[in-house]
């Protein structure tokens, strides 16, 4: 017959060995999410129909090399809020500078990328809010888009088979059916001024089966021409007057590559200027005498980071690098390689379940 101290004693045993598989457990976890992979999901539809809302992201941190953290006092598996707050999971008592180990291959044309925002400049770069868009230029290319076209190095660049513009479709009258538009899965849009009018987000194929519907009349599509700007969609640099671009007629614009050497003039400042103080930290300033780089006279400056052009799939409908410009190599994350869960928001959760696009491939 056993005691009663042996039953005590095997019981706290039992949870001390609990407690220590628990320990490993969330340990193996954070190594895991930190060097390995990382899980996302999206929140918005700026890369329709390529990432749906409601798709459960993999992303590999291998291929581009594993980020190391700048804040590393911080709170497992946190984004910049500890879960259902507004307190901060981390702290800057402690930063690291930006280090990165080897990776498999580095970022390609075309692929697409989970990254920190480099407009919130209040905090660390790690803690940033994270985007994913598809890396259309690399460090070292020049990028321009004419006519929506994105062109690399005077090259028309391939676009993705689900890339989206908006266009507007007149009717004879009779409406749209709804039905029909769900089994295209066209969900952006709608009426447009009255009922022969609609306005929708389309991809290449869902083009053509609309402008086939019996009551379609004429599709048009809808395109900033070159040199029109406009004040509720300013695109980077935000200067106008000297750089008239828009989201269909953009650049052309040099993307830095770390160790290229540019001139520091009026044309230049402009495009460069955010880079080199709120990325690479030093400060700017000029006069009728010149440009001067930390309080010295300078006529050229030596680019100490790689940056990246991002741009969402749903080209009418993404805040993007048109809009905020570079992304520097220190807020990438990795690259998106899989979708291994996609859900319909708002749905119960079995009915919202798109099985067709559990585990599949992101291209």
């Amino acid at each position: 017959m056993m005691s009663k101290q042996g039953k005590s004693g095997k019981k706290r045993s039992f949870l001390k060995d609990l407690l220590y598989a628990t320990v490993i457990a969330i340990l193996m976890a954070w190594v895991l999410q930190l060097f390995l992979i990382g899980l996302y999901v999206i929140p918005t539809t700026s890369m329709q129909k390529t990432l749906m809302v409601g798709d459960y992201l993999l992303v590999s941190k291998l291929h581009y090399g594993p980020r190391m953290p700048i804040t590393p006092l911080a709170f497992p598996f946190a984004d910049d809020k500890l879960p259902g707050t507004q307190t901060k999971s981390y702290t800057e008592w402690i930063t690291w500078p930006y280090f990165r180990l080897p990776g498999f291959t580095g970022v390609q044309r075309n692929d697409v990328v989970v990254f920190n925002t480099p407009m919130d400049h209040t905090v660390p770069a790690d803690r940033r809010t994270v985007f994913v868009k598809r890396c259309v230029a690399l460090p070292g290319d020049t990028l321009e888009i004419v006519n929506r076209q994105v062109l690399v190095n005077s090259e028309i660049s391939v676009n993705p088979e689900t890339i989206q513009f908006n266009y507007l479709i007149k009717t004879n009258g009779d409406p749209i059916n709804k039905l029909s538009l769900q089994k295209l899965d066209i969900s952006e849009g709608g009426m447009f001024h009255d009922i022969k009018h609609y306005q929708y987000a389309l991809t290449p194929g869902n083009l053509k089966k609309l402008a086939d519907f019996e009551n379609v009349i004429k599709v048009d599509t809808i395109q900033r021409v070159k040199g029109m700007t406009m004040e509720y969609e300013p695109t980077f640099p935000n200067a106008p007057e000297q750089y008239p671009w828009n989201l269909d007629n953009f650049g052309p614009l040099y993307i830095p590559k770390k160790g290229d050497t540019i001139a520091l003039n009026t044309m230049t400042l402009p495009l460069y200027r955010t880079a080199i103080e709120l990325y690479e930290g030093h400060e700017l300033a000029y006069d009728e005498a010149g440009i001067y780089l930390d309080g010295e006279r300078r006529e050229q400056y030596v680019f100490e980071l790689d940056y990246y052009f991002m741009v969402g799939d749903n080209r009418h409908l993404s805040k993007d690098s048109r809009f905020w410009g570079f992304v520097p190599e220190d807020h990438l994350i990795g690259k998106a390689t899989f979708i291994w869960m996609s859900r319909k928001p708002h749905k119960p959760f079995f009915q919202g379940i798109r099985w067709d696009r559990c585990f599949s491939r992101i291209k």
